[in-house]
């Protein structure tokens, strides 16, 4: 079955050398144009914020968590290390609508 869903990615310090390589990621992995991303403050008005968002569909074999997992570890690969990445997916297709959000706390060593 199809899932008709909307991807919302927030990137922060992320290494600004590898942004051009890191949105290229983020197209590969969904449905992401080069011209959906834009930056816009952080909340603490300190940081710059990569944002995009993009329709595009799932199907059987795939559901939001996997394409959130994907995302988040592609952008840190690129990275080289870990920043902060928040991936929102809602599934438009479905009476009401589901938001799907990795709450997974990382532990780093």
């Amino acid at each position: 079955m199809e899932k008709l869903c909307k991807m919302t990615v927030e990137i922060g310090g992320h290494k600004k050398d590898r942004e051009k390589d890191i949105i290229k990621v983020c197209m590969v992995e969904w449905n992401f144009r080069e011209d959906d991303f834009f930056h816009h403050p952080a909340a603490d008005g300190k940081k710059e914020i990569l944002e995009a968002s993009a329709l595009g569909t799932l199907y059987a074999d795939y559901d939001e968590k996997d394409i959130i997992e994907r995302l988040e570890r592609a952008v840190w690969r690129i990275n080289g290390g870990m920043c902060h990445v928040e991936v929102r997916a809602t599934r438009l297709n479905k009476p009401g609508y589901s938001v799907f959000v990795n709450e997974e706390e990382l532990q780093i060593a």
